[in-house]
């Protein structure tokens, strides 16, 4: 929510609000600069949201590998519906990174 209202303020604090608006209101020659680095900023962070995810899914892995025997199910059960989300969200982020990055 923050990035989302940090992009409008940015984006287009210096709107024209005059009598003549053109087709497509965000691409303002003043804004280009702003939109290029917010753009590469959202790039940056789904990246990052890829690789994190990547990341908890074999530290989850690993963790319930540990604690097959030994831990609490309580502790078993947190880290497989965990793991489950995961399953089921990374495909879209990856599907969604993918289409981003030939948009970019």
């Amino acid at each position: 929510l923050a990035y989302c209202i940090f992009y409008v303020v940015v984006g287009y604090y210096n709107y024209p609000l005059g009598d003549k608006t053109c087709y497509c209101s965000g691409n303002l020659t003043g804004s280009t600069n702003v939109h290029f680095y917010l753009t590469f900023v959202m790039f940056s962070m789904d990246i990052l949201n890829v690789i994190v995810a990547f990341w908890l899914m074999r530290y989850n892995r690993i963790k319930i590998r540990e604690y097959r025997s030994s831990a609490s199910l309580v502790v078993k059960f947190c880290f497989r519906q965990t793991l489950r989300s995961i399953e089921q969200t990374l495909p879209v982020a990856v599907i969604h990174l993918a289409c981003f990055s030939i948009q970019y």
